[in-house]
């Protein structure tokens, strides 16, 4: 009897805390948004990913322009190898080399080039979207309103996606018309 009136008041308060739990979780208002979409398929984004993908084309054409030369190198110094001439040999090695470190950098140039294209593009898109979230959060009455790639599990119902997208693209035509 002494150990159930210690533990009693524990127990009650437990009751009584959990009780308040629903009620306080119900009043709550959470949305959350797929991030990348909006960022393929609004209006702004799809316009930045154009950018974006035609330099990267561009960059593939002129890499497989010189993986076409340095092929030509390597049957070039394979087939002097046959003959013998070790001149030659050498000379085709070492400008072989050279056209492989050239083309090392110039991938990493492309990459790095790459890198800054996409902050470039998307920033503003990812600056437009904060604010878009912002309007969704206070004209919906969100209390949070969070990204789906920070989710173990989001139902359906509380996606706002769309709605964010609508916005954008609200926005971008908007702007477009200036």
């Amino acid at each position: 009897m002494k150990i159930l009136s210690r533990f009693l008041p524990v127990i009650v308060l437990a009751l009584v805390a959990l009780s308040a739990v629903p009620s306080v979780a119900a009043d709550f208002k959470v949305g959350w948004i797929d991030v990348q979409q909006v960022l393929v398929s609004s209006s702004q984004g799809q316009a930045a990913n154009k950018v974006i993908e035609a330099r990267a084309q561009d960059y593939k054409k002129k890499f497989s322009a010189a993986k076409v030369k340095l092929d030509a190198m390597k049957k070039k110094l394979a087939s002097l190898k046959t003959v013998g001439n070790a001149d030659a040999i050498r000379s085709q090695e070492r400008s072989l080399d050279r056209k492989i470190q050239e083309l090392d950098l110039e991938s990493k140039y492309a990459s790095k080039d790459m890198k800054e294209l996409q902050k470039e593009k998307l920033s503003p898109v990812i600056d437009e979207l904060n604010k878009v979230i912002v309007e969704l959060g206070h004209s919906g009455d969100y209390d949070y309103i969070l990204d789906s790639r920070t989710l173990l599990f989001a139902g359906e119902r509380n996606n706002i996606t769309d709605k964010a997208i609508a916005a954008m693209n609200k926005r971008f035509s908007a702007t477009a018309k200036k």
